[in-house]
């Protein structure tokens, strides 16, 4: 398995992008499980910040609530 991609969105409200529902907690996603096109939307949407994986830093200001897979975002439930 790659390194675990942990998005989230800006908006307090949510984010869908490319079938994904992302929420301002942030979701962990496989990025070996993403294909090239879906991980180049996500990446490149500015409504999403990418807080661990994929090259990115993160800056401390993430909340301190765990973060979602995304299935179990889909599903409604925490990790």
């Amino acid at each position: 398995m790659s390194e675990p991609l942990i998005v989230r969105s800006k908006s307090q409200t949510g984010f869908r992008r490319a079938g994904i529902a992302f929420t301002r907690n942030g979701i962990t996603l496989d990025a070996a499980k993403l294909t090239p096109e879906i991980l180049a939307a996500i990446r490149s949407e500015p409504a999403l910040e990418i807080v661990s994986g994929g090259g990115a830093v993160d800056d401390g200001s993430a909340p301190d609530k765990p973060a979602k897979t995304a299935k179990a975002a889909k599903a409604g439930k925490a990790d």
